[in-house]
C-alpha cells in the first residue's frame, strides 16, 4: 500500500484546528464510521450472548444441585478470558486497522469504499493482532499482573477461615496503591505508543518497529496527544449523557402518562413494548460506540499525519540576507 500522505500546502497544526478537523472529518464520514463498527460490535453482542447464556445454565444448575464453592471456579477464569478475549483482540485489531485507514485517507482528502477498508485490514490481519495485543500488554500488562495478585488475595480470605492473617488487610490497599500506579503508567506508556497503528498501517511497519517509530513521532508531544484523546472523549461521553437524560426524562413522562390513563400492558404487547427498547437502547448504545471508537481513530490519523510533518519534514531554509546598497 503506498502512502498518499503529502506534506504539500500543509503546515503542522495547533490543538484547536486537531480538533476541529477531526471533528470534520467524522461528521463527512459518519455513515462508512458506523458500518465499519459493526465487525467489532456485532463480536462484542455473542460474546455478551454467549457468556450470558453460560452464567444462565450455572444459575440453572445451581438450582438443580448445591452450588459449587467460588474458590473451585477461580482456576477457569483465566482460561475462560484467553478463550474469549483473543478472539476479542483479533476483532478490534480488524476494526482498529479499517478504521484508522479510512481517518488517514479522509485525512488526505481520500474517501474509500467500505470493502476497502476491510481489505487492507484483512492483508496483514496477523500483524495487527500482534500489535494490538502486544500494545496492550505493554500498557496494562503490570495492571494486570495486579489485578491477579488482588483476586489471589480475595480468595485467601476465603480460605483463610474465620481467623485470616492480619498481613492480609494490609496487602489489599498496599496492592491498591500498587495497582492506581500501574494505571497512571499505562496510560502514559499507552499515548507512547499511541501512533504505532497508523505507522503500521500506512508505513506497513512489523511491531517493533511501529513502536520505535511511534516512540520518535510522540516525543515532546504526549501532553497534547493525551489531551486530545482526552477532551474527544469527554465530549463523546457528555454527548451519550445527554442524550441518555433526556430520553429517560421522556420515558418516565410517557411512563407517567400512562399510568393516569390507567393503561395497562398485558401479554404479548408488555413483551413486545420491553423488547422494542432493548433494541433501541443497544442501537443507541452501538451508535455511541461507533462514535467514540471512530472519533479516537480518527484523531489517532490527524494526529499522525500532524507529527510527521513536525518531525519527518525538513525545516525551512532561512531566507537569504539583504544585499547591502
Amino acid at each position: 500500500m503506498e502512502s498518499t500522505f503529502t506534506a504539500t500546502g500543509r503546515v503542522p497544526m495547533p490543538f484547536g484546528q486537531i480538533l476541529d478537523r477531526t471533528y470534520r472529518l467524522v461528521r463527512s464520514n459518519f455513515w462508512p464510521l458506523v458500518k465499519i463498527a459493526l465487525l467489532p460490535f456485532g463480536a462484542f453482542l455473542l460474546t455478551y450472548l454467549f457468556v450470558g447464556g453460560c452464567a444462565l445454565l450455572f444459575l440453572f444448575h445451581g438450582h438443580m444441585t448445591p452450588p459449587p464453592d467460588p474458590r473451585t471456579i477461580l482456576p477457569f477464569v483465566f482460561p475462560l478470558v484467553l478463550v474469549v478475549g483473543l478472539p476479542m483482540i483479533a476483532v478490534f485489531a480488524l476494526y482498529l486497522a479499517a478504521t484508522v485507514y479510512a481517518g488517514m485517507q479522509a485525512d488526505c482528502g481520500i474517501r474509500v469504499p467500505f470493502s476497502e477498508t476491510f481489505s487492507v485490514a484483512r492483508s496483514r490481519a496477523s500483524r495487527y493482532s500482534l500489535l494490538l495485543l502486544w500494545l496492550y500488554l505493554r500498557c496494562f500488562g503490570p495492571a494486570l499482573l495486579i489485578d491477579l495478585a488482588l483476586v489471589a488475595n480475595v480468595g485467601m480470605f476465603g480460605t483463610a477461615g474465620q481467623s485470616p492473617n492480619p498481613a492480609l488487610f494490609l496487602l489489599f490497599p498496599i496492592e491498591m496503591l500498587i495497582y492506581f500506579v500501574a494505571l497512571i503508567y499505562g496510560v502514559f506508556v499507552a499515548i507512547q505508543l499511541s501512533l504505532a497503528f497508523p505507522a503500521c498501517v500506512r508505513e506497513q511497519l512489523d511491531v517493533a518497529a511501529s513502536c520505535k517509530r511511534s516512540r520518535m513521532l510522540t516525543a515532546d508531544a504526549k501532553g497534547r496527544i493525551f489531551l486530545v484523546l482526552l477532551v474527544i472523549y469527554a465530549l463523546c461521553y457528555v454527548g451519550f449523557m445527554v442524550v441518555f437524560a433526556v430520553l429517560a426524562l421522556l420515558t418516565g413522562i410517557a411512563l407517567f402518562v400512562v399510568s393516569l390513563m390507567h393503561v395497562h400492558f398485558v401479554a404479548p404487547w408488555s413483551y413486545i413494548a420491553i423488547g422494542a427498547l432493548a433494541i433501541f437502547a443497544v442501537s443507541l448504545f452501538f451508535v455511541w460506540t461507533a462514535i467514540v471508537y471512530g472519533s479516537l481513530a480518527t484523531a489517532m490519523a490527524v494526529l499522525y499525519h500532524d507529527q510527521r510533518l513536525r518531525k519527518d519534514t525538513p525545516p525551512l531554509a532561512p531566507p537569504p540576507a539583504a544585499l547591502p546598497v
